[in-house]
């Protein structure tokens, strides 16, 4: 902007900006441009916004909420500890920090000013030996005051409150006293956390469209324990509308699902523990090869990141590539950033995905975890390696996923010597659901008194005893450990809600992936009785889950007396 700007005015011009909305970075970089050309820049005292638009509606007025540690981790003191620790090593003692998501965080509070946001109109000022909260006076109740202290003696164990309005006038005095004064980055969030169990809901059926999900998702969400409203408007668009990245559905443009195409639902929630944001693409009747191919794609790159392990300090800008990559082999892309952070019952924001113009389009999106990483060999110079733990666990459509595309570095993540004890044995044949995103209690948050039990379920098998699967060779390690986390902790929360045919849905949802399209797989089957024990020899090319309908010609060696049988064993 500054440059199109240099080039259209005339030496002596003068642009005037309002600073208050501008970043210390970007007014530098105006001011150096500007000024090489002898273009003033100058510093609106008033906004022309507020100048023209006389009938502006009053701010809302709601009190904040207090967070406390249960929720936090840590106190608001601590915090500031932290704060004033770095100033030290900065040669500063004074921070402003004005991000309105930075300024709750700190303080350990929330309003209700932006909407999906608990936000409050706010700015905080830390020195060595002080804070200053500055916010409209009606929004601080008595437990506000003895939450921040702001009572107290003057130590920095209080935080003082002043009225919104004074704090430019404060500020410019700060300026003159004190020695450095650390200016705030231009936005910043906080790491969350997302956590998700499902509701079913029949497909196919006439009544079900875009704002019907919209709605009985927002109804599902407000009956859960903790909530606070939408973190966003709720995405759910069908066909056409899901290639509209942001699309919002509407009386005109709302479509009835079917199973001609996909749909694709972006759905999160405002929670006192935590914030969930949360993308999957579905579809109810059977996809082309192309949404295969292209989903797949969007999978891969999604296990890219989440299997990568780098060095403590990297950007996820330098890990960017490793999303797109997969899509860059079919000559696609998509034009939006992939990653972005999530705050704590605070803010959230694009994702991995595909938009195809007037015909469809496909995002995934996890929150994720960043945990210190195992690495094999001694770090140069000590340094270390973090890598991403997911906190996300809702199902990919396995319809969509084509495995022979698989990479043999995404094949060895995704099955390899995965050993799993079945969990269930049947269930409601399948029918087309939508998934209703409604909970985020599937991990248990440190400091919430919330234990999450196993599911105690009985098998029944065929060949019965008691059974115990392992695949060798079998390449699909990630999505199905994926899944497995997801159908035993979501799961038990399912069945803690006696949600019993939402759990039965999950289960055929994360049955495992056994073969790989166009390889040669071995699968043993151990069936342990009291009296013998038979190893079945299973070759297949086909892929398949074992809740899916299938026959397998059979191998069978007797260990005990070395017989061999064939026969057929339906699944």
């Amino acid at each position: 902007m500054q440059t199109w700007l240099a080039s259209e005015l005339a030496n002596g011009d003068v642009v005037a900006v309002d600073p208050k909305i501008a970043t210390n970075t970007q007014w530098a970089a105006w001011e150096s441009t500007l000024g090489a050309s002898s273009i003033n820049l100058t510093a609106l005292e008033e906004r022309l916004v507020d100048v023209i638009w006389t009938d502006q509606p009053d701010y809302p007025n709601d009190t904040l909420i207090v967070m406390n540690t249960t929720f936090t981790g840590a106190t608001w003191l601590s915090k500031l500890e932290n704060i004033r620790e770095q100033l030290r090593g900065r040669n500063a003692d004074t921070i402003v920090i004005t991000a309105l998501d930075e300024v709750a965080w700190t303080l350990s509070l929330r309003g209700a000013d932006v909407p999906y946001t608990p936000v409050f109109r706010g700015y905080l000022i830390v020195g060595l030996n002080y804070a200053t909260l500055y916010t409209p006076p009606d929004k601080i109740t008595p437990d506000v005051r003895l939450h921040l202290e702001a009572d107290g003696a003057d130590t920095s164990a209080v935080v003082r409150i002043k009225d919104y309005d004074t704090f430019w006038t404060d500020l410019q005095e700060l300026n003159s006293l004190s020695t450095g004064v650390w200016l705030p980055s231009a936005y910043s969030y906080a790491s969350g956390v997302s956590r998700q169990i499902f509701q079913t809901v029949e497909s196919g059926r006439q009544e079900w469209d875009e704002l019907r999900v919209i709605s009985s998702l927002a109804d599902l969400r407000r009956a859960q324990a903790l909530n606070h409203g939408l973190s966003f408007p709720t995405i759910a668009g069908f066909g056409p509308n899901s290639a509209l990245p942001h699309y919002e559905s509407n009386n005109v443009t709302n479509r009835v699902l079917d199973t001609s195409s996909l749909f694709m639902l972006d759905s999160g929630g405002q929670y006192l523990d935590g914030t969930t944001d949360v993308t999957r693409t579905m579809h109810y009747g059977t996809p082309t090869n192309l949404e295969r191919e292209i989903y797949t794609n969007l999978l891969m790159g999604c296990i890219n990141l989440a299997s990568t392990k780098f060095p403590e300090g990297q950007t996820l800008n330098t890990l960017e590539v490793l999303i797109r990559a997969p899509l860059y082999s079919m000559g696609l892309d998509y034009g939006h950033g992939s990653t972005h952070g999530v705050g704590t019952f605070l803010g959230v924001h694009e994702e991995p995905g595909y938009y195809r113009a007037n015909e469809f389009g496909m995002r995934l999106e996890n929150v994720v975890t960043v945990i210190r990483a195992d690495v094999s060999t001694t770090t140069d110079n000590n340094v270390t390696y973090l890598a991403f733990d997911p906190v996300t666990l809702v199902p990919y459509e396995q319809k969509l996923i084509n495995v022979s595309m698989l990479s043999g570095r995404q094949v060895t993540r995704l099955l390899t010597v995965l050993t799993w004890n079945m969990v269930g044995s049947g269930g409601p044949d399948a029918t087309n659901s939508i998934s209703l995103l409604t909970k985020r209690d599937s991990i248990s948050y440190p400091g919430l008194e919330h234990q999450v039990e196993k599911p105690a379920v009985k098998n029944t098998l065929p060949l019965g005893g008691d059974p115990h699967w392992r695949t060798r060779s079998l390449n699909l390690q990630w999505l199905n450990d994926y899944h497995a986390r997801t159908r035993e902790l979501v799961g038990a929360e399912m069945l803690r809600q006696n949600l019993t045919n939402t759990y039965d849905w999950l289960v055929r949802k994360t049955q495992p992936i056994y073969a790989v399209e166009g390889l040669n797989i071995v699968l043993e089957y151990w069936v342990r009785t009291d009296t013998e024990k038979i190893a079945f020899h299973f070759k297949s090319t086909m892929l398949f889950s074992f809740m899916t309908e299938l026959k397998i010609q059979w191998c069978c060696t007797v260990v005990d007396c070395g017989a061999e049988k064939r026969g057929e064993l339906r699944g």
